[in-house]
C-alpha cells in the first residue's frame, strides 16, 4: 500500500532534480555542439592538410573539395548558433572562436559566391575576440587556440593578396605589370610579418609554431612566382631577396641543416627515417620548399 506514495516521492525529487538542473541544459548542449564542431572542422582539416602539402608542390592557397568546404559551413553554424550563445567557460569559449575563425578563412579562401571579404571579415573579427581573451590571461590553457588567433590575419591577408594574382592570371589572362606585382607582394610581405609573430610566443618546435612558419614559407615561394611572372622583365634583385629570406627563416626556426643563399641545404639526412638524428618530416619539408624557392629565383640568373 506504501508504494505508490514511494513512487510519488520518487517523481517529486525527479522532477525536483530537473527543475534545478534547468540551467545547466544550455551549456551542456553547448558543449555537445563544440564536440560536433571540433569533429567537422578536424574532418575538414584532413582534406586542408594534404592540399597545404601539396601547396609544397606547386604555388597554391589549397582551394579545397566542396565536402571539405561543406564541413568548414557546418562548424560556423553550429559555433555561432549553438556554442557561442551557451557556452560558460572561457577555454570553451576560446576553442569554439579558434575553430570560428579558421573556418572562416577557409570559407573565403574558397569562396565562390562573391562572399570571400565577409568571410575574411569574420574570421579577423573572430580571431580579435579571442587574442583579447588570451591577451587578458583569463585562461591558462589553449596555447593552441592563441596561436590560431596570432595567425589568421596573417593568413588573411596572403589569401586576398593571392586572390589578386589569380584573378590576374585565370580571370584577365596576363600577367601581372611591375606595379601590380608590387601590389601583390607587398601584401604578401605584410602576411609573412603578422606569421612571424608567433615566434615571439611560442618555441620553434611547438605544432602552431611550425604551422606558422610553414605558412611563411609558402608565402614566399608564391612570391618568387608573382615576381617571376612580372612583364616585361622580371625583378631578379626582389627574386633573389625573397631566396635570402628564405633562407633565414629556415635557418632561423628549422633544424634543418643550416643552409646560405649561395648554397641549397643538404638533405640527405631525410631518408634516414630511423636515424633519431635525422631531420623531423617537417623540418625536411621546409627544407624542400627552400630547394624549391631558390630553383624559382634561380631561372632569371643564379643568386649570388
Amino acid at each position: 500500500m506504501r508504494r505508490p506514495i514511494l513512487r510519488r516521492r520518487l517523481r517529486a525529487v525527479g522532477l525536483a532534480a530537473l527543475a534545478a538542473c534547468a540551467g545547466c541544459m544550455g551549456p551542456l548542449t553547448g558543449t555537445i555542439a563544440l564536440h560536433q564542431a571540433q569533429d567537422s572542422f578536424n574532418d575538414a582539416s584532413t582534406v586542408a592538410n594534404q592540399r597545404f602539402a601539396d601547396a609544397f608542390a606547386k604555388p597554391s592557397d589549397a582551394v579545397l573539395p566542396e565536402t571539405a568546404v561543406d564541413k568548414y559551413r557546418r562548424v560556423v553554424e553550429l559555433v555561432n548558433d549553438s556554442v557561442l550563445p551557451k557556452v560558460d567557460r572561457d577555454d570553451l569559449k576560446l576553442n569554439a572562436l579558434a575553430l570560428l575563425a579558421f573556418s572562416e578563412w577557409q570559407l573565403g579562401v574558397n569562396a565562390h559566391d562573391g562572399r570571400a571579404t565577409e568571410h575574411f571579415k569574420n574570421a579577423i573579427n573572430a580571431a580579435a575576440t579571442g587574442e583579447d581573451r588570451c591577451d587578458a590571461g583569463r585562461v591558462a590553457t589553449n596555447r593552441r587556440d592563441c596561436g590560431m588567433f596570432m595567425l589568421t590575419p596573417g593568413l588573411v591577408k596572403h589569401s586576398q593578396a593571392f586572390a589578386q594574382y589569380q584573378e590576374i592570371l585565370n580571370v584577365q589572362h596576363r600577367f601581372p605589370t611591375a606595379a601590380e606585382a608590387a601590389q601583390i607582394t607587398g601584401q604578401m610581405r605584410a602576411a609573412v610579418a603578422d606569421l612571424d609573430k608567433i615566434n615571439a610566443t611560442f618555441p620553434a618546435d611547438e605544432p602552431i609554431a611550425q604551422y606558422g612558419n610553414l605558412q611563411q614559407l609558402v608565402i614566399l615561394d608564391n612570391e618568387t612566382h608573382v615576381l617571376l611572372d612580372v612583364r616585361p622583365t622580371p625583378d631578379h634583385a626582389a627574386l633573389c631577396t625573397c631566396f635570402g629570406d628564405a633562407t633565414s627563416l629556415v635557418t632561423s626556426h628549422f633544424k634543418v641543416i643550416g643552409a646560405s643563399p649561395a648554397k641549397l641545404p643538404d638533405l640527405t639526412q631525410c631518408a634516414a627515417a630511423a636515424d633519431a638524428n635525422a631531420p623531423s618530416p617537417i623540418e625536411c619539408a621546409a627544407g624542400r620548399k627552400l630547394q624549391q624557392i631558390q630553383q624559382t629565383a634561380g631561372v632569371v640568373a643564379p643568386c649570388a
